[in-house]
């Protein structure tokens, strides 16, 4: 497809567009004009398969941010915007069938600063259930957060016992 970014003085451009598709390897190829004519593009190779922890197939970590007001923008490179007063992180689990939706399972939310043992923040929750999804998503406070870069890391419990976690990284400039 195609679409036309409005005109942005020295800010970066920054785009999502969700698709759905069938598990399997895929390349992702993105091309850009600017007003001037000037053509660039880029190429990534995606593997598009969920991962498993314990009973359930599990999305990665699915980052958002906020400036204040309720409305939430995907984070789509690894760099918090110096506007976002919030980041937040969100997990999907889903379940082969009603069995696994009966067990006791609880997120652990984890914010490290690289370099450092002890966690910025860390929170147990227990995710919201529809059908054989469940979900759950934690809000960090951003401004609070120092420059440098962290792990945002979610270990999946049941019945208290750690089944394998997700994690990934994000900087704040």
């Amino acid at each position: 497809g195609k679409m036309l970014l409005p005109a942005s003085m020295g800010a970066d451009y920054r785009f999502s567009f969700p698709l759905q598709v069938a598990p399997g390897r895929y390349s992702v190829r993105v091309s850009a004009a600017d007003a001037n004519g000037r053509v660039g593009s880029t190429e990534q190779r995606v593997d598009a398969q969920l991962g498993r922890i314990g009973a359930f197939s599990v999305s990665g970590l699915l980052l958002g941010w906020s400036a204040g007001d309720d409305a939430q923008k995907l984070l789509a490179l690894d760099t918090i915007p110096l506007e976002a007063a919030t980041l937040r992180a969100s997990l999907e689990l889903y379940a082969d069938d009603a069995a696994g939706m009966a067990s006791d399972i609880a997120l652990r939310y984890s914010l490290v600063k690289v370099g450092d043992q002890t966690a910025v923040i860390e929170k147990e929750l227990r995710p919201s259930a529809t059908g054989l999804v469940l979900f759950g998503s934690m809000d960090f406070d951003a401004k609070a957060l120092a420059p440098g870069a962290y792990a945002i890391k979610v270990t999946v419990l049941q019945s208290g016992a750690d089944k394998g976690a997700v994690s990934i990284l994000v900087r704040k400039k």
